[in-house]
């Protein structure tokens, strides 16, 4: 019996604990692409509309977990409005009538 001669099929094993990468161009491909149920999850760049998806198997509940990400600028804080009391406002009111009536 010689086996050196026979090939014999053996599949690539996927590594445990990678992601997959594919590009899409909508949110609707990316919702619409297949979940590998042996990675960590796919994720879907879509660099038209800077987001990023990642879809994956949830084997807790049977389902395909959708997750968006989305680069935001930080809101720039809002300067505080300054008020006036009344007591200064009059204040101003008066040193204006009697800067015309001297004029």
């Amino acid at each position: 019996m010689n086996y050196y001669g026979q090939n014999y099929y053996q599949p690539m094993p996927q590594p445990q604990g990678t992601f997959t990468c594919r590009a899409v161009t909508s949110r609707e491909e990316a919702m619409a692409a297949q979940t590998d149920y042996f990675s960590m999850g796919t994720v879907m760049p879509d660099l038209a509309h800077g987001v990023i998806y990642l879809k994956r198997f949830n084997s807790n509940t049977g389902s395909s977990d959708f997750l968006e990400f989305k680069y935001c600028q930080p809101e720039q804080p809002k300067p505080t409005p300054q008020y006036v009391t009344l007591e200064e406002f009059n204040a101003f009111k008066d040193s204006l009538k009697g800067g015309a009536a001297s004029d």
